[in-house]
């Protein structure tokens, strides 16, 4: 089954508390709210075969888990409080490489002043973690649905693509940055936890009356291999947890941010003047020095659908789907 499938098989079966500010894939964390403030929840699993670890070093590895379920709270807006972990560990594992593993995840906590309030050990035949972080503000956090309907500036943190590559040619996966929260003033956000496509997808979705343009010129990538197009790089269900989000022309951009595309909300206009007609300008388009460069006519691969000996080639299909023919489509 796909992703979809799951969330909507789930869904079906247990309700949704009626104080929870948003419904499925409005945000990147569960936002609830209770006297006055509101509560943020996330909880993500990682293994060594699914977030393709087996080349990388243990304490880096214990640092990007711990980064990664932070990243939640952050790209909402709300720095993350504490965090519940559970193991499954294997039977025989090295004590050194667990040792390892949890001085990088409590690097990670230290910087951001997040207590590990405890958890739960278990064993498996394939050791797996899970982070649980909880948060909470007394303002309205920033969802992938927009709050508010005017134009922005699409922005990143850091670089992006380097943890595909290194998925794609089976190298040890690169050491994610810390980022500071995002801008509450947002209009809405994203991170690339599965690749900057599957962040621009969450806002997509969510926003079915967006326009947006990327400038695949301004795009902050952080490696350059003649074997893999950069845009291929943006594709792949490996991300590096970088920040994508909307910000108002009058708010100030963060010192670790750049502008790459800008939007509008056409479709309320479209909507108000009833022409359900006139939708060319609604979506995500590509653009390369202020030509067209491509279109996202269907949402990124679901990788927990693929296997991964077949994870380069469908990645390939969908570049080939969505980017127009250049050059670097001829590299080897």
């Amino acid at each position: 089954m796909t992703e979809d499938q799951l969330v909507s098989l789930f869904s079906g079966i247990h309700s949704r508390s009626p104080r929870q500010v948003n419904a499925s894939w409005e945000s990147d964390a569960e936002i609830v709210e209770v006297l006055d403030h509101f509560l943020l929840f996330s909880t993500d699993s990682f293994s060594e075969r699914e977030d393709f670890f087996s080349q990388t070093p243990p304490e880096r590895i214990g640092r990007n888990m711990a980064w990664s379920v932070l990243a939640d709270t952050l790209v909402c807006g709300i720095s993350p409080r504490f965090l519940l972990s559970s193991w499954g560990l294997e039977a025989g594992r090295d004590p050194e490489w667990l040792s390892d593993v949890s001085r990088g995840i409590e690097s990670t906590l230290a910087h951001f002043g997040v207590s590990l309030l405890g958890g739960d050990l278990g064993s498996s035949a394939n050791w797996h973690w899970t982070g649980t972080v909880f948060g909470w503000s007394s303002e309205l956090p920033v969802m992938r649905k927009a709050r508010n309907r005017e134009p922005f500036r699409l922005c990143v943190t850091g670089t992006l693509g380097d943890a595909n590559a290194a998925a794609f040619l089976g190298g040890p996966q690169p050491e994610f940055e810390w980022r500071e929260p995002v801008p509450l003033q947002a209009l809405m956000a994203s991170d690339t936890s599965g690749g900057f496509l599957d962040a621009l997808e969450n806002l997509r979705r969510v926003n079915p009356e967006l326009s947006l343009t990327v400038e695949l010129e301004k795009i902050p990538f952080a490696v350059d291999l003649p074997q893999i197009p950069q845009e291929f790089q943006l594709i792949g269900g490996v991300g590096e947890y970088e920040f994508v989000f909307a910000l108002p022309e009058n708010v100030p951009l963060p010192k670790d941010a750049r502008v790459v595309g800008f939007g509008d909300f056409p479709g309320d206009r479209i909507q108000a003047a009833g022409n359900a007609g006139q939708t060319a300008e609604i979506g995500v388009r590509f653009t390369r020095n202020g030509k067209p460069a491509g279109r996202m006519r269907t949402a990124p691969p679901d990788y927990r659908s693929v296997r991964q000996e077949e994870y380069f080639a469908v990645t390939q299909a969908y570049f080939q789907e969505t980017f127009c023919p250049t050059e670097t489509l001829s590299r080897d």
